[in-house]
């Protein structure tokens, strides 16, 4: 039979077990290194979302107001794309930059859309296109030991 004393004695042990893996599973892990090609695929996927705080996060720190901050490779006359497809391939890598070309297809559709003409922006209105291909080649930096998207 259990005495008082070894029932609380036994609750004590289990407290202090079940506090100790909190602790354990609540402690930070380390952030998870991704490949120069993975970096693109997120920068175009949430820049097409529109996400730009997601965006700048994945972006060198001087680049936050440049159109490579502002996702512009996934826009149509101003408008973002609705990515259907994205391909992405390394061009080039060394331990400090890569290079990666990418081609994203899908569609835009919006109603603020515009265009420069002649050094001038011109707002279009609404548009609507279909079976859009973009392609263009990103150059990533290595900083703080991961990979961001440069703008120089």
């Amino acid at each position: 039979m259990l005495s008082p004393r070894s029932i609380v004695g036994a609750l004590a042990s289990l407290t202090f077990a079940s506090s100790a893996a909190h602790a354990q599973s609540a402690a930070p892990t380390a952030p998870v290194t991704q490949s120069p090609e993975e970096v693109v695929r997120r920068y175009l996927d949430r820049g097409a979302a529109g996400d730009l705080a997601a965006v700048r996060a994945l972006v060198d720190d001087g680049c936050a107001d440049t159109p490579i901050g502002r996702a512009e490779g996934v826009m149509v006359m101003g408008v973002r794309m609705t990515i259907r497809t994205v391909r992405t391939q390394v061009v080039s890598t060394s331990a400090t930059e890569a290079r990666v070309r990418y081609t994203v297809s899908g569609s835009a559709q919006g109603q603020n859309a515009t265009t420069r003409i002649l050094g001038a922006t011109v707002r279009i209105g609404r548009v609507r296109v279909a079976n859009v291909t973009q392609s263009n080649v990103l150059r990533l930096v290595r900083a703080n030991g991961r990979w961001v998207i440069a703008c120089r």
